[in-house]
């Protein structure tokens, strides 16, 4: 099974434009635990991995291009 990484996990938000609150919905989970993930106090658990994995479609050739879109067009 495909896990997702904290590296996927913020891209996957920024290049779909998700807000906290719009992720958090997505996955059925509280707003504050979005937050304590991109913050590093709390990681990925398999259910929301498998969430995110359904409910973007995601394969390994999806997250390789979602994660080249947000590195092109992120601002540092």
């Amino acid at each position: 099974m495909q896990t997702i990484t904290l590296e996927q996990f913020k891209a996957i938000r920024s290049v779909y434009h998700l807000t906290q609150a719009e992720m958090a919905a997505l996955l059925s989970v509280h707003e504050s635990l979005i937050n304590h993930i991109e913050n590093g106090r709390r990681n990925i658990s398999a259910r929301v991995g498998r969430i995110l994995i359904d409910e973007f479609e995601l394969t390994a050739e999806k997250l390789q291009r979602i994660l080249q879109i947000h590195k092109e067009f992120s601002v540092r």
